[in-house]
């Protein structure tokens, strides 16, 4: 610190300084209210995270481009001349004159390149901004290529490039010391019964440490260059060696490498044996391990119990704290290190150890519910069949991720009612009800949302000024509180579970389409399973992701393409809300604040009694999700006449089909070609397919979203046959004939005239403009009876595509106008 008081720091793993200060921001050494100089507010954690991501990707894709665009090196490269190498298979920018950079590929441990080193012709070197450092090597001569089983890892390019031609040993380079003691992990795991020498880069500082650090790690040997009274100043590497000695000399002392532990070690390995028997012994702690095979402590911390996994950050500073607190003195990170796994693995091993099931915010144990508060005294809800109460020391163990943030302690007397102007729903009469079926539909994913699951997944839509942003951070404000609401859909599967893995509920904000695969996620994340993934820099090892989790979704536009999505999907519209009717966001805010601990208090208490009524539920034909539906069946006496909600969700799910089917080409043509024949029909794929074809016109079936031959069509037809035998079409495959295999599809006309009749009424409140809602403050929306250009233009389109469809069909019959 500066005698002005300016802070003057430097991140050596290249990070921005807004992610240095945002990080200093979250563990308290930085005002909230603090800026950049550059005079933007800190970014949060997430979005730091997000953007260092991002940067990652960018990275990478520069230098595949990079890479493949450069040529051979040239044997006389100012670089491989100086150090008197040559460059192999390394490569050189394609443009420019005089010394080309050279470039070196940095891949991870997968084998992907995601950055370059890139050395100009003076020696200086450093890779693309942005890009992976962290873990990344590069192969100068494989094992796979080579007869030796001895490979030497070197700290850079030039000294493995050096040990390579005086060895002919395989030759792993890492991209600077911070990578040595990971490279070296990884090249053990993966080749487990070859010889493993560190070569260690004697540069006065800590390279010589670290190098045995590393050999240590693995059992390996380490090789210190030693120049004797030729040495000067710049020497310092094998490199150095190789041009004042010549490559036998590097060759000798390589076979040479010696045990990493030596004399002078031995005392300060002895003391930090001492220290890491002290910190496993610490009485104050409780040891368990969870069904994912991770071990867990139990410390008191200022009167109240907390649960922290072993390898966390937080166990690790409560250990270092409780160490300084019974010695007065600071343990060494190496045997803090080693402390650690020592009682990560009493946690996983030994006998007398229990094995408990650990919760994210919502848990179970022996028939009641328990949700964690999340506040600073680990306090958490129990409900039960006779009510609600805070307790400080439940029975069962929640984990805590960053970015959770506290619910309100719960207050007496509320009423789910009072929920009912913060959430903008449709509502029915002339002023909203709390049996408005909307409304109903969302009580019930808030009362679902605090058990175990299955859950529906909550898609709310509506044009801009319906309110979707704000009802998701409801929603989630009384369940599971987020530092980070609105997020982006995640890349990849590993992402989604992670995600999950880390909050209770998932909400993702302003979607415009959800790809095929993430269909099929959020069907898993909805019902409960799993996401494996080999772990890094291991061959045989698994991460193994299980969640069962709450998802929320808005949207702009009403799309759902997948059946097997619309079939656990609740589908909410929101009304607009006038200009007239709107409110400031902080007024809004401090409203909902105000109600939301008795909100809280009524839905617990509406749990409770679901509790009590839920063995005594009687059975009946349950719809797709039957224990969601079960659930709040046993919920609903609390709140309203019994068969309220089943009323409210049958009809839902009907609306939620026929949006699948109509975002589905194949079922919207079958079922248009059922509607026109009105009678059974039989006969081989081949012959539906032309039908089919026939019946949408040939504009359509050269489209991409057409199959194209009849396993094709049988495939669309399996995924859609749930959501067509709702609206009375049944699909039946026969036998195989030489002609193909036959099919039979069969109408319920009775079924399918109530879904037409559904469909249309759907269109009919459009064009009456019948937009009736509540505003956030339960005002009515009350908007023109007009039709609006949204309202014409759906309708147009309908009857467009009606039209077309049959025309098109009855030009192919010879019966329509040419």
């Amino acid at each position: 610190m500066t005698k002005g008081g300016t802070v003057l720091f430097k991140c050596r793993a290249g990070c921005s300084q807004d992610a240095v200060l945002g990080a200093l921001k979250v563990r308290g050494l930085w005002s909230p209210k603090s800026k950049s100089t550059t005079g933007r507010e800190l970014p949060l954690p997430d979005e730091i995270e997000d953007r260092r991501h991002a940067a990652r990707r960018r990275a990478a894709a520069e230098a595949k481009r990079r890479w493949k665009d450069a040529e051979l090196a040239s044997e006389s490269h100012p670089y491989c001349n100086g150090k008197g190498v040559r460059p192999g298979a390394l490569r050189e920018e394609s443009w420019g004159g005089g010394a080309k950079p050279l470039l070196i590929p940095m891949r991870d441990g997968k084998g992907k390149l995601v950055n370059l080193q890139i050395i100009h012709g003076d020696g200086k070197k450093h890779s693309i901004k942005g890009g992976q450092h962290k873990d990344t090597h590069y192969w100068i001569a494989a094992p796979e290529k080579v007869e030796s089983k001895t490979i030497c890892i070197a700290e850079g390019w030039a000294t493995g490039r050096s040990a390579r031609d005086a060895t002919r040993h395989s030759t792993i380079v890492t991209f600077g010391k911070s990578n040595l003691l990971s490279v070296t992990r990884w090249v053990r795991q993966k080749y487990p019964n070859h010889k493993v020498i560190v070569l260690a880069d004697d540069d006065g500082g800590n390279g010589v440490a670290m190098a045995n650090e590393a050999a240590r790690a693995v059992d390996g040997l380490v090789a210190t260059p030693e120049f004797g009274k030729d040495r000067n100043g710049g020497h310092k590497d094998f490199n150095d060696l190789a041009q004042i000695a010549g490559l036998d000399e590097v060759k000798r002392q390589i076979d040479d490498a010696r045990e990493p532990e030596d004399e002078e070690k031995k005392s300060g390995d002895k003391a930090k044996d001492t220290q890491a028997l002290t910190l496993m012994n610490l009485p104050s702690m409780a040891l368990f391990r969870a069904d994912d095979h991770a071990g867990y402590a139990d410390f008191i911390v200022k009167g109240h119990r907390e649960t922290h996994r072993i390898k966390s950050t937080n166990f690790k500073r409560w250990l270092m704290h409780q160490y300084w607190l019974n010695t007065g003195q600071t343990a060494s990170s190496e045997a803090v290190r080693q402390a650690i796994e020592m009682i990560e693995a009493k946690a996983l091993f030994d006998a007398d150890v229990p094995v408990r099931e650990v919760f994210v915010r919502v848990g179970s144990h022996q028939g009641g519910v328990y949700i964690d508060l999340c506040d600073d005294e680990w306090r958490a809800i129990e409900v039960t069949q006779i009510g609600w109460r805070v307790v400080s020391d439940p029975p069962v163990r929640f984990r805590r991720a960053r970015g959770m943030q506290s619910l309100p302690e719960p207050q007496r007397g509320g009423s789910v009612e009072e929920l009912r102007s913060f959430v903008n729903v449709r509502s029915e009469g002339e002023e909203p009800t709390i049996s408005d079926k909307d409304f109903v539909l969302v009580v019930a994913w808030l009362l679902a949302a605090y058990r175990d699951g299955p859950f529906p997944i909550l898609k709310v839509w509506g044009e801009p000024g319906a309110a979707k942003s704000t009802m998701t951070e409801v929603l989630r404000g009384l369940v599971d509180p987020q530092r980070a609401t609105r997020r982006r859909f995640p890349k990849e599967d590993r992402d989604l579970f992670i995600a999950a893995n880390n909050a209770w509920v998932l909400s993702y904000d302003n979607v415009s389409a959800i790809p095929e695969w993430l269909s099929n996620s959020l069907c898993t994340i909805a019902t409960g399973g799993g996401f494996a993934a080999r772990a890094l820099y291991t061959d045989e090892d698994e991460q193994l992701f299980v969640a069962k989790r709450p998802v929320i979704i808005n949207a702009v536009e009403n799309f759902v393409t997948k059946h097997d999505l619309a079939n656990r999907m609740i589908l909410l519209e929101l009304p607009f809300i006038p200009a007239s009717e709107r409110q400031r966001e902080k007024e809004f805010k401090e409203k909902f604040e105000a109600k939301r601990p008795r909100i809280l208090g009524a839905l617990l208490d509406v749990v409770a009694q679901g509790l009590k009524s839920f063995p005594s539920v009687p059975e009946e034909d349950w719809p797709r999700m039957a224990d969601f539906a079960h659930w709040i069946t046993a919920c609903e006496p609390a709140l309203w006449e019994p068969g309220t909600f089943r009323k409210a969700y049958d009809i839902n799910r009907k609306k939620a089909t026929q949006s699948a089917i109509d975002d589905d080409l194949v079922a919207t043509a079958l079922r248009g070609f059922v509607s026109q024949n009105k009678s059974e029909w039989s006969g081989t794929q081949a012959k539906l397919l032309e039908c089919l074809t026939k019946f949408v016109g040939e504009e359509q079936a050269k489209g991409k979203d057409w199959p194209q031959n009849p396993r094709a069509l049988t495939s669309r037809l399996e995924k859609a046959r749930g959501a067509l035998r709702l609206i009375g079409i049944t699909i039946r495959s026969g036998r195989r004939t030489n002609r193909g295999r036959l099919v039979t599809i069969k109408p319920n006309l009775d079924d399918m005239h109530r879904s037409g009749k559904d469909r249309h009424n759907c269109h009919d409140r459009h064009l009456r403009g019948d937009h009736k809602g509540i505003s956030r403050d339960g005002a009515r929306d009350d908007r023109p009876a007009t039709q609006s250009a949204f309202a014409r233009a759906h309708k147009d389109r309908h009857d467009t595509d009606t039209q077309l469809a049959g025309s098109n069909y009855m030009k192919k019959q010879g019966k329509g106008r040419s």
